[in-house]
């Protein structure tokens, strides 16, 4: 008999640890927007659609954390406490999934990956990355810049008119599949950055790291 509750007992604390576990979904009432900042730990996804909405998935205890809010047209979200500057030890399993019409401007601070789903188009389209983790974007866009920092990753595919990409720090920055017309890019890292660029291309690096055309026409 005390061997049966002994073991009861433990089956209920497992049972429990297993349920409290469990991931939950919590939507968010947003107002249209136009920019993002992005600070804290946890995962992105991306959706151009006809709407503006956000809902995160994980942890209870993760979701209580975590501030949303839209101010001058711009989306904030944060699950960093006020006097932690670390972004590292935030870091949650947390994924929060945005849908958007139009974005102009997106700042990343943030430990955890971003990616999108199908393909955004914009019109001019700005994004400042700082970041541990894997940026992961397919697009088109007829100018964007883009400025990497820290020791993340930038992944692009798509097709743009005019691009700059910059970049410092320990990361990489591959963009072969993000075919551009003209291309500025400066690169001073200990990384590579890979571009695709087939009618003008300028390159300035420092460092260890190189910049890299996959056209195989002439860097300027």
């Amino acid at each position: 008999m005390k061997l049966f509750i002994n073991t009861i007992i433990v089956f209920f604390f497992c049972t429990s640890a297993i349920f409290g576990q469990k991931n939950v979904k919590k939507n968010y009432t947003v107002d249209s927007f136009n920019k993002m900042e992005l600070t804290g730990g946890y995962h992105i996804v991306l959706t151009q659609g006809n709407q503006y909405d956000v809902y995160v998935e994980g942890k209870q205890k993760d979701i209580d954390k975590l501030k949303v809010s839209v101010k001058n047209n711009t989306l904030i979200i944060n699950n960093q406490e006020e006097d932690d500057n670390s972004k590292n030890s935030n870091k949650t399993n947390l994924t929060v999934y945005i849908t958007f019409e139009n974005l102009e401007k997106m700042e990343c601070a943030i430990a955890g990956n971003i990616e999108n789903e199908g393909l955004m188009k914009f019109n001019n389209f700005d994004i400042d990355y700082t970041g541990v983790g894997k940026l992961k974007l397919n697009l088109e866009c007829t100018t964007i810049h883009v400025d990497m920092t820290g020791v993340g990753s930038v992944e692009l595919s798509g097709k743009g008119q005019n691009a700059q990409f910059s970049g410092t720090g320990v990361g990489s920055f591959d963009a072969r599949k993000f075919i551009a017309r003209d291309l500025e890019a400066d690169w001073t890292g200990i990384g590579n950055m890979k571009v695709n660029a087939y009618n003008k291309c300028v390159v300035t690096s420092s460092g260890i790291g190189n910049v890299k055309n996959y056209n195989n026409m002439e860097e300027n």
